[in-house]
């Protein structure tokens, strides 16, 4: 279970950088997946997190990054202001300005990059099914996805697999 604090300044860029990629506005379910396939590679080549303080739940569609999705969630239904976002519909949200690129570090810009491009043009049930992997699987009957599993999915090395699992240790000795 995640213990860091969620960090939703830099959510909000990493979706408006997606979204900014991909005209202006997207459906929430291409949105989150490939913000996971993103999150997988970059904690199988770099050892951490894109979303910070995040975690992606098993859903039945797909992985969804639970705290991003919740507070999406309530900006959709005016329980939070966010002048950056506008939903368009129900599942369609566009951006009202340019990401902050301040915030995203190049690996996780790249990551981004990488999977835009690998997802941007899978249908719904395409993305649902690429993101029904293994660590998904292994998962599904659980609260979120092991960040070991999401890295071991994506082919990381043993010894990133090992400083993936001492940084959750280190996590949470200091809480």
């Amino acid at each position: 279970m995640k213990i860091a604090k969620y960090d939703q300044e830099k959510s909000l860029a990493v979706i408006q950088f997606v979204i900014s990629k991909l005209g202006g506005t997207l459906n929430l379910h291409k949105l989150f997946k490939i913000l996971y396939f993103a999150e997988e590679k970059h904690l199988s080549r770099y050892g951490r997190e894109i979303l910070e303080g995040d975690f992606f739940s098993p859903l039945p569609d797909g992985p969804a990054p639970s705290r991003l999705y919740d507070f999406l969630k309530s900006v959709r239904n005016g329980s939070a202001q966010q002048d950056s976002l506008t939903f368009v519909s129900a599942k369609d949200v566009r951006i009202n300005r340019s990401p902050d690129l301040d915030i995203l570090s190049k690996s996780e810009i790249d990551c981004l990059d990488e999977s835009i491009s690998e997802n941007k043009n899978l249908s719904y049930g395409q993305l649902k099914n690429k993101s029904h992997d293994e660590a998904y699987e292994t998962n599904r009957n659980e609260y979120e996805i092991s960040i070991v599993d999401m890295a071991k999915t994506a082919q990381a090395s043993e010894e990133m697999l090992k400083y993936i699992e001492l940084g959750i240790e280190n996590e949470r000795a200091t809480y």
